[in-house]
């Protein structure tokens, strides 16, 4: 069995959202401040997962944010920590493609989840190998503000263990993650 795409591509966005989340957040050396949690369960047992902004004052560094590149696609992207401050162990990424905007509730059956389960970013991660392994549902995606929403919804998925960034995953090794977030404040990351 090769290994799949998204698995490659999951783990490296995510490995290169934590990359830049720790030069941010060394470089301001400054507390977070919190801008979103993520609050649900990971086979069972309860988690509260924090969206931050390392930025100073009238500075934006936030770890959940979208992308509008025209034409109604846009891309949401939510890194949280299981604590208020970064850290790779516990982290969480929560990754969505739109197609066609925003008029929700809607539900993405191909969003793209991690987790790390160790402080190591390229080892021991769980990931949603494969399309429809990750529900993701809109329910409010609202202005607050100029490029700025509040974002609510749910998130199911199937997370399979990757000993290793490139090894094959193994399908005895599953989490289920089932979770609620709320941003409510996603600015726009301009590119």
């Amino acid at each position: 069995m090769s290994t799949s795409p998204r698995i490659h591509r999951a783990a490296t966005l995510g490995f290169a959202l934590l990359l830049i989340l720790a030069f941010t957040a060394v470089a301001l050396a400054q507390s977070p401040r919190t801008i979103g949690t993520v609050e649900g369960s990971l086979d069972g047992e309860a988690w509260t997962w924090y969206a931050l902004d390392f930025g100073g004052p009238g500075e934006v560094e936030p770890t959940a944010y979208f992308s509008d590149f025209g034409f109604g696609l846009l891309q949401i992207s939510i890194v949280a920590n299981p604590e208020q401050r970064f850290m790779v162990q516990g982290a969480l990424s929560i990754d969505i493609a739109v197609m066609g905007g925003l008029d929700c509730p809607c539900v993405f059956d191909d969003a793209e989840v991690v987790w790390w389960s160790t402080s190591s970013m390229f080892n021991e991660v769980f990931v949603s190998d494969e399309p429809g392994w990750a529900r993701v549902t809109i329910t409010r995606w609202e202005p607050v503000g100029e490029g700025v929403y509040v974002l609510e919804g749910q998130v199911e998925a199937e997370l399979v263990f990757i000993e290793r960034l490139g090894s094959e995953p193994n399908a005895d090794r599953v989490r289920r993650l089932d979770a609620t977030f709320r941003i409510d404040e996603l600015p726009e990351e301009i590119f």
